[in-house]
């Protein structure tokens, strides 16, 4: 299926079918869930809150830094460090921040694991050990899961689906030229 950003606000609001583990929160500091809370104000849906998140960490403002190093921890919970302070990881670190995120706002989330779509060379696809890549994909009844990419990649691998720049593009008008993978 090729979702839009209407029929996922439309597919907001149920969890049926899905292994509660996609809503496990068991041990996530509090602190988390209010950030959550905090980027997410303003968003109706749970499409509106990934889309929030994705911007969160990868739009024009944002303070993240991908970097195959992470910055040293010192506080008490490595996840929470990273989202207030650190913020600078690789896309593993970015992918199961946002889900864990998601999962505190009630959206189902995991983390999948793969490659970006590599490079165009010679007329051709090269995908090698460079492309592989972490991502989050997010539960709407009806659509299924669907894929968000919270890595702040500045080289061209992200992925942005269109139903993501759609959203982006409403929020902030005419939507930008961004590179959106070939499936």
């Amino acid at each position: 299926p090729a979702p839009t950003a209407e029929s996922l606000r439309a597919a907001d609001g149920g969890a049926a079918g899905v292994d509660p583990v996609f809503l496990a929160t068991d041990g996530v500091d509090p602190r988390v869930a209010a950030l959550a809370r905090e980027v997410t104000a303003g968003a109706p849906t749970g499409f509106d809150r990934a889309v929030a998140l994705t911007q969160w960490f990868t739009g024009p403002g944002s303070s993240f830094t991908y970097d195959l190093s992470t910055a040293p921890g010192n506080g008490d919970d490595a996840l929470v460090e990273f989202l207030t302070s650190g913020r600078r990881g690789y896309c593993e670190q970015f992918a199961s921040a946002m889900a864990v995120m998601l999962r505190t706002l009630g959206v189902p989330a995991r983390v999948a694991v793969g490659f970006t779509g590599g490079r165009d060379v010679a007329g051709a696809r090269s995908v090698g050990t460079a492309d592989a890549h972490a991502w989050v994909e997010a539960w709407f009844p009806g659509a299924g899961w669907t894929t968000f990419d919270p890595t702040p990649l500045t080289d061209g691998r992200a992925i942005v689906p269109p139903y993501v720049v759609q959203a982006a593009g409403e929020a902030d008008g005419p939507a930008s030229e961004q590179p959106v993978p070939e499936e």
